[in-house]
């Protein structure tokens, strides 16, 4: 879990062709073989940027990109901060964040907070549902159903610590209108 690992998604509208997936180097032998779960989120969306940010559990969960490299990212373990917050924990995230010598007792506050100091900042509440599958044990598939602002949307992700395998895998995956 403290290495980093890379990702390629595909995100479509449900009224959308479906994405038709090829995944040739491998076979799917049974439904059973996915793992099902299902998220209650919300996304900080900060405008012009790759943080990726959400709240889950009551804590903020950071998701640092370290590369963006074509169609691929490469992210290091996710960091988690449960609120309250304090200045001290946000400011390497939000250099230009104002001073606080209170905490910041909520995702909303965090917005405001991030707003005043010029962040184009706002929530994002979502529902994901995922299947994921382990095609090696260092090789992952998920699909996902998205309900976002009464819309829904659907998502495939290949994850891997390797940035070749993604690649491979996901140059098999026609993305279409993704």
């Amino acid at each position: 879990k403290q290495r980093i690992g890379w990702e390629w998604r595909s995100l479509w509208p449900e009224n959308c062709s479906p994405i038709p997936v090829h995944l040739v180097p491998f076979s799917i032998s049974s439904l059973n073989d996915f793992e099902n779960i299902t998220f209650q989120d919300t996304y900080i969306s900060i405008k012009k940027s790759l943080l990726n940010l959400k709240i889950r559990k009551e804590k903020l969960v950071y998701k640092p990109v370290i590369e963006k490299y074509d169609y691929l990212l490469a992210f290091s373990p996710k960091k988690k901060f449960p609120f309250p917050l304090g200045w001290k924990e946000l400011y390497s995230l939000f250099p230009r964040l104002l001073y606080y010598k209170g905490v910041i007792l909520s995702p909303h506050d965090l917005v405001l907070c991030l707003q005043e100091s010029h962040y184009q900042s706002c929530l994002i509440s979502l529902q994901k549902n995922t299947c994921r599958y382990e095609i090696t044990e260092d090789l992952r598939l998920e699909l996902s159903q998205i309900m976002v602002h009464d819309q829904l949307w659907y998502s495939v992700c290949i994850e891997s610590l390797s940035i070749t395998q993604v690649r491979e895998c996901a140059d098999l995956i026609i993305p279409q209108k993704g």
